[in-house]
């Protein structure tokens, strides 16, 4: 309803009242002359009541009908014009003229001349019959006729002004009215400018990460749709679209090196990630021509349960809209495809709101999530819907063009890297991990990891640019695939789960398959031609087999590959070797490595950086005249059954760097080498000594980590320089 049509039923009601409280007097007053003084008869009495009250009742339920104000305000005259006529045939005084009065005063209000002339004429015309019925029966005569005259003159004079009056007010309301079309048409087209510029900062957002893009624009669809769900206006739904369109925005403060990080993230990164929300909020707060755009970026990553982030509000605290935006974000990094894994289905979609529902989401947003997911409109509305707009101005389509020319210069040449910066981001890894843990809960999988064989050899033949290029062509041969999850872990490795139940046979045919496709896209460059990839292969047993169980057992599997032939893949067994047995390897291999100083690149379990700063330490050792060495491998092996996620593992380890660090001499040399294990080589100390260092180190590591996991355990042999 318009605010013309909220005037018109104002006046109405106007009128209704007042209709009502003058058929309330003139019944009382009616009932008093016959109770009181007698003067009429019950007769007349009850003839006068249906004259008066009928009218009003027939309007009254009428009006009850809910009619077109229009015609509710013609029958509210016509049955007034009813009750008056009788009224004035039948009075015995000649003050029943100004009954009309009061509802003429109230016709004005509808600045109508045609509504005053409609009640202005009829009226009069009863008047002049009623004067001539009663001057028939001889109450009137010339002798006493001012009376009369003065009747119908104050009759016409009101008629008249009134008429003026409305006319004036009519004149007036129409000015205003078309002042108030300007004024309006030029705040849609500010308001307009203003939601263009929106939507082109919003694709600049989501061009800061190159496998995101559209991203703003589908939680916005997606969250007008849940809007018009639960039965929001068109304006409403509008309002939410563009809210939710910059939900984001607060990552513009984020700088790239730590938004786009590859690897795992510093408490204080993770700390400046998280106040993307607040950043938001504050860009957008000032903007006095859209009230509230804040709410979608301020709160969206509050939870249901008070557990979210900035502020942890909970339940109905958090605004309706931002718990809206949460639902179609959520919705959103599921249904769309991702750097590290193809899209969700919908039965899982579903199942993981539902499980979500009453903590991280509001029960009835979800519900709404559901419903449009399950009806099947969210494939006919998503591309379709978009807010009322008039159209772009020129100063909006410059935006976009300019937004167009970002969006390219972030494609091309650059895309091999940004591939590889997302596969290797905190919140990719993360995410892999998470959804492997929970998905081996409830089914079988495959876990793989894949690592280039000599890749400090190839680097240094081919050079960094070329060897990212061949990881990215890697990273696109398994992203391509629908089946897979993939992140990067550790600069060289490719973490690589596949669900679903598999032989060992069939896990052979899968891999295989895998291989071929990088290949194939590897072969596209001759450079990449003699590049060879190793991968170690973990079959899940049962429902209750964790990750890092798996990760422990791929690990084994991919340094057995390693040992034995390279290009090449093996599937874990474990009749094969066991931790002691894998870790006795490792610890006869670096005794042959620092005693005869031979290069042994690729042999280990260990990253190429990690292995150049063992290499150099080696060369460091025998400059230094330092001969007799005790290597020390460390190595942290999961409790029994715990449930162990790839935080707690990058966590133990870095705590044993830092034990080992505090602990040993500054002559002595430690290095990680491998994501379980650091090696420490102490440099002419007897076999007590050592002891006592280990002791010290495994005191300090216990110290720091009290609550993870893992327990340490050590290897120690003694050789010489030769």
């Amino acid at each position: 309803m318009d605010l013309k049509e909220q005037h018109g039923k104002r006046i109405t009601n106007l009128l209704l009242y007042g209709w009502t409280a003058i058929v309330i007097i003139l019944c009382v007053a009616y009932a008093g002359e016959r109770i009181v003084k007698g003067t009429i008869s019950s007769g007349y009495l009850l003839i006068f009541a249906a004259f008066v009250i009928v009218p009003y009742l027939v309007v009254l339920i009428y009006m009850r009908m809910n009619p077109p104000i229009i015609k509710l305000k013609w029958s509210i005259i016509i049955g007034y014009l009813i009750m008056y006529a009788y009224v004035m045939m039948s009075a015995h005084t000649t003050l029943v003229f100004t009954y009309i009065f009061p509802m003429l005063y109230l016709v004005i209000l509808y600045h109508d001349p045609r509504m005053v002339l409609t009640m202005g004429v009829p009226s009069l015309i009863v008047n002049v019959v009623s004067v001539m019925l009663w001057t028939s029966r001889g109450y009137y005569s010339t002798e006493n006729s001012k009376e009369v005259e003065i009747q119908i003159a104050v009759l016409i004079l009101n008629f008249l002004f009134s008429y003026l009056a409305a006319r004036v007010y009519d004149s007036i309301d129409r000015q205003n009215r078309e002042y108030n079309e300007v004024i309006k048409k030029q705040s849609e087209e500010q308001r307009d400018m203003v939601m263009q510029t929106i939507t082109a900062i919003a694709n600049t957002i989501d061009a800061k990460d190159e496998y995101t893009q559209g991203h703003s624009r589908r939680v916005a669809k997606y969250s007008a749709m849940l809007a018009k769900e639960l039965g929001k206006s068109e304006e409403e739904t509008d309002n939410i679209y563009y809210i939710a369109l910059l939900h984001d925005i607060g990552k513009i403060g984020i700088p790239d090196s730590v938004l786009h990080k590859p690897g795992r993230l510093t408490a204080e990164e993770y700390d400046l990630i998280k106040q993307h929300p607040t950043i938001g909020a504050n860009i957008l707060k000032d903007i006095k021509s859209f009230p509230g755009l804040e709410i979608g970026a301020q709160y969206h990553h509050e939870r249901y349960d008070g557990k979210g982030y900035p502020y942890g509000k909970a339940g109905e605290d958090i605004p309706e809209i931002a718990r809206i935006v949460g639902v179609a974000d959520t919705f959103d990094a599921m249904n769309s495809n991702r750097v590290y894994r193809k899209h969700f289905t919908k039965e899982y979609i579903i199942g993981e709101l539902k499980a979500g529902s009453g903590t991280q989401f509001d029960p009835t947003v979800v519900g709404a999530m559901i419903n449009i997911i399950e009806s099947g409109k969210l494939d006919k509305e998503t591309e379709g819907y978009s807010p009322k707009q008039e159209g772009r101005t020129a100063e909006a389509e410059a935006l976009f063009a300019a937004n167009k020319m970002l969006l390219d210069s972030l494609a091309g040449e650059h895309s091999e890297r940004y591939l590889l910066e997302a596969l290797s981001n905190e919140e990719t890894v993360m995410r892999v991990t998470d959804d492997i843990s929970r998905q081996l809960k409830t089914e079988q999988g495959i876990l793989m990891l894949l690592e280039i064989d000599d890749i400090m050899t190839v680097t240094r033949q081919q050079g960094y640019l070329q060897m990212d290029y061949c990881l990215a062509a890697i990273a696109e041969a398994l992203i391509n695939r629908d089946d897979l999850l993939v992140c990067r872990m550790e600069g060289e490795s490719f973490l690589i789960y596949r669900p679903g139940r598999v032989s060992n046979e069939g896990a052979r045919e899968i891999v295989d398959a895998i291989r071929l496709e990088i290949k194939k896209n590897m072969s596209v460059k001759r450079e990449y031609m003699d590049i060879t990839f190793s991968i170690g292969v973990a079959v899940s047993q049962s429902n209750e087999t964790t990750f890092h169980r798996m990760l422990s057992d791929a690990e084994k599997a991919l340094y057995h590959v390693k040992q034995a032939r390279r290009d090449s893949f093996y599937i874990y067994a474990k009749e094969y070797m066991d931790d002691v047995s894998a870790s006795k390897k490792d610890l006869d291999a670096l005794v042959a490595m620092v005693s005869e100083k031979r290069n042994q690149l690729g042999s280990f379990r260990i990253s190429a950086g990690d292995y150049r700063r063992i290499e150099e330490l080696i060369e460091h050792v025998g400059e230094r005249g330092k001969r007799k060495i005790q290597i020390v491998l460390f190595t942290l092996v999961p409790n029994e059954n715990a449930d162990i996620r790839l935080a707690d593992r990058q966590n133990a380890t870095h705590l044993l760097g830092s034990a080992i660090n505090v602990s040993i001499r500054p002559i002595d040399i430690s290095s990680r080498f491998s994501s379980m294990q650091y090696v420490v080589l102490f440099l002419n100390l007897n076999d007590g000594s050592a002891d006592d260092y280990i002791n010290r180190i495994t005191k300090e590591y216990y110290n720091m980590s009290p609550d993870l996991p893992f327990r340490l355990t050590h290897l120690r042999e003694q050789t010489e320089l030769k």
